[in-house]
């Protein structure tokens, strides 16, 4: 009985304050202007602790306006829907954060409603594949980790271009050398010596 009692003095408070936190709400909505365009986006309301890594770049809000940097933050970490709207009321850039990272599908309009870029993101980085049309030309280059990672293939009205990539770096195909036989170069040889003209031999002049 004195076991039951003394585990639900511990259980209890955890419960209260467990409901008590329920109702608070994570993130905060934001709605800011900066170079005419209209941004809404959302914020945590509770300070995170955790080690920033250093290869990624963090989104933040401090001041009225969105930083970013690679490694780190001092503000408010983005997180949640995220939208981009012109004078006009066009929407020209929509996607998620998580802790301050871009997360998921990220597309990208210009300013007459033309979609021009469709990107994946995991944990801040790209990966999967990455579409971008420019003009009559469409790009289609895969991602993994940051780095292009496959073939990417760009298609023109009249050609399509392939480049294979690896970790980031083009992978240039070598020449390879082949090697000739021994006998087809002896009968070039031959055939060479067979169709140069014999010598004339003069006659040596006796005195």
């Amino acid at each position: 009985m004195k076991y039951i009692l003394s585990l639900l003095v511990i259980v209890l408070p955890l419960a209260i304050i467990a409901q008590e936190t329920e109702g608070i709400p994570m993130t905060r909505s934001v709605k800011i202007v900066e170079g005419g365009k209209q941004i809404l986006f959302r914020v945590l309301t509770h300070k995170q602790e955790f080690k920033a890594e250093n290869s990624k770049i963090y989104y933040w809000f401090s001041k009225g306006k969105i930083r970013q940097n690679v490694g780190g933050y001092s503000g408010d970490l983005l997180d949640g829907k995220y939208e981009m709207f012109n004078k006009e009321g066009m929407l020209l850039e929509q996607g998620t954060f998580k802790k301050g990272l871009k997360i998921g599908i990220w597309k990208n309009w210009n300013e007459k409603g033309d979609l021009w870029r469709i990107s994946e993101y995991v944990e801040g980085v790209k990966h999967g594949l990455e579409i971008v049309i420019k003009g009559s030309e469409l790009y289609k280059t895969p991602y993994r980790m940051g780095k292009i990672h496959g073939n990417q293939i760009v298609e023109m009205p009249d050609t399509v271009i392939r480049v294979k990539y690896r970790d980031g770096k083009e992978q240039i195909k070598k020449a390879k050398k082949e090697k000739k036989p021994i006998f087809q170069w002896m009968k070039r040889k031959k055939d060479k010596e067979k169709d140069e003209p014999k010598r004339k031999q003069i006659p040596e002049q006796k005195d």
